[in-house]
């Protein structure tokens, strides 16, 4: 796959799928946004993003926003940024991939680099676009 050009894409974002993705009281992503799912090998992003509450850009069901990272960010931690395979049936030319995260990991210490650059993520990532206005410091 090709690496994702930076200047042309220098944000990516990653739609939030599930509401625990994003801590309201912290206001801070949390490193469950950065798991794989079952059978991933890498985290989904998209390289442009104009959602609306009837439409989500990550093509997904059930979408409650987007967080938005810096390409070159991603880059600095030691993952790769990659644009979809256009070669693939399933291609899709907004679609890009965060890969890199250790996958099933066999040793203590990969555990521990997984759980670490899903930690510096978390941190770079901030909260772009809160569809359902779920994500709302609380009024006390």
């Amino acid at each position: 796959m090709p690496d994702t050009d930076s200047s042309l894409h220098p944000h990516i974002y990653r739609a939030i799928s599930k509401r625990g993705w994003y801590d309201v009281i912290g206001q801070a992503v949390t490193t469950a946004a950065f798991e794989y799912r079952s059978g991933e090998q890498e985290i989904s992003v998209v390289k442009t993003v104009n959602c609306t509450t009837e439409r989500c850009d990550g093509r997904l069901n059930t979408c409650f926003g987007e967080f938005i990272l810096e390409t070159d960010r991603v880059r600095e931690l030691g993952l790769r940024v990659e644009d979809d395979d256009p070669d693939m049936q399933a291609y899709w030319e907004n679609h890009a991939s965060i890969l890199g995260i250790p996958v099933n990991p066999d040793t203590e210490e990969e555990a521990q680099r997984a759980e670490d650059l899903r930690t510096f993520l978390a941190r770079i990532a901030r909260l772009h676009y809160d569809r359902r206005g779920r994500f709302e410091q609380p009024t006390t």
